[in-house]
């Protein structure tokens, strides 16, 4: 087993990082958590590695930001709400969270982490979402009851391919990638969900994932039901059900849409039109890095990074570190609606 080493800047003080993952039997997806837990013991034997079982522990030993299993915890962090890809949780256990070094040389400097756990908001979940829009407020706010709030930062994984979901996931706030990754590790995102929708619907109904990812695109609030609640609500409340088809037909529409665009459109007209279609009629900015846009259009970084700095050149947009404004909405409307 080859073993690896992570940067001294990325434990916690004192030398060791924690990584703890919460399971509990009757979990679909559990086995593949504990699997990735001792893989990450082997490979990293400076990672205190804890697989801690509900049913084994009192509930006042469980931290609150467990409401669905699998949970991992790196820390005291949540960094992902189902089992999260191999290279996805690489990456997190070998992010500086605690300290890092001053830019050019120097001492160590504090700096804030990446990950963040998830805490409780005091709105209501489910106002944003159309999937309740039948319902009077009586209804709604005993439906409120079964739902729990959290605010997740962006990079955390909900779930991964082939996994049967224990939640259903109601977006109130920020977006979320639904991704796909090929052999070679190329990403590409098949959906960006905007506040209001839903997501794991379709691993609720016990079909898996068929090979999709869904991540924080940027920090994000949350509504989570549970299986049993989801469905409790959808015989009690039939509507529902069909809001939930209604949502599933509109997100195949737009993935026809994005599959046409790959087809027809060249990757400056495609990097055009997802930045009009995120950017909205406010035109507000797009948080988004180089790598997110080439992902969204099925391209590399490096065409992307291309291709942004020659429309900052011609004045179509502005760009910022993770922030991209459209300055001419016009003229990237033509350059969207070019074909090859």
């Amino acid at each position: 087993m080859t073993t690896r080493s992570l940067p001294a800047s990325s434990t916690v003080p004192g030398g060791i990082a924690t990584l703890t993952v919460y399971v509990e039997r009757g979990c679909t997806s559990c086995h593949a958590a504990r699997e990735i837990a001792e893989r990450v013991r082997d490979t990293y034997p400076e990672v205190a590695v804890h697989v801690v079982d509900l049913g084994e522990v009192s509930s006042d030993q469980v931290p609150s930001e467990v409401f669905a299993t699998p949970t991992f915890f790196l820390d005291d962090e949540v960094v992902s709400l189902g089992t999260p890809a191999w290279e996805t949780l690489t990456a997190l256990l070998e992010r500086a969270p605690a300290t890092g070094l001053v830019e050019g040389g120097g001492d160590p400097v504090t700096t804030t982490p990446t990950r963040s756990i998830p805490v409780p908001e005091p709105t209501p979940c489910l106002m944003e979402s159309d999937l309740f829009q039948d319902l009077g407020e009586r209804e709604m706010s005993e439906i409120e009851r079964t739902t729990t709030m959290s605010s997740c930062k962006r990079g955390t994984v909900f779930f991964a391919p082939e996994e049967t979901g224990e939640v259903l996931f109601i977006l109130k706030a920020g977006r979320v990638n639904l991704y796909r990754v090929t052999e070679e590790g190329k990403k590409l995102v098949t959906a960006t969900l905007e506040p209001g929708s839903v997501f794991g619907e379709m691993a609720l109904a016990g079909q898996g994932m068929n090979g999709s990812f869904a991540e924080a695109a940027e920090d994000c609030t949350l509504c989570v039901m549970s299986r049993q609640d989801v469905q409790r609500v959808i015989q009690q409340y039939p509507s529902i059900a069909l809001r939930l088809l209604e949502g599933m037909a509109r997100r195949l529409d737009d993935a026809e849409e994005r599959l046409a665009d790959v087809a027809y459109k060249s990757v400056p007209a495609r990097i055009a039109a997802t930045l009009l279609r995120l950017s909205g009629p406010d035109n507000k900015p797009v948080n988004l890095s180089h790598q997110d846009v080439a992902d969204m259009v099925g391209t590399y970084r490096e065409t992307a990074t291309r291709i942004l700095n020659e429309m900052r050149g011609d004045e179509l947009v502005e760009l910022k570190r993770m922030r991209i404004t459209v300055a001419d909405r016009r003229r990237l409307a033509l350059l969207a609606s070019e074909v090859v």
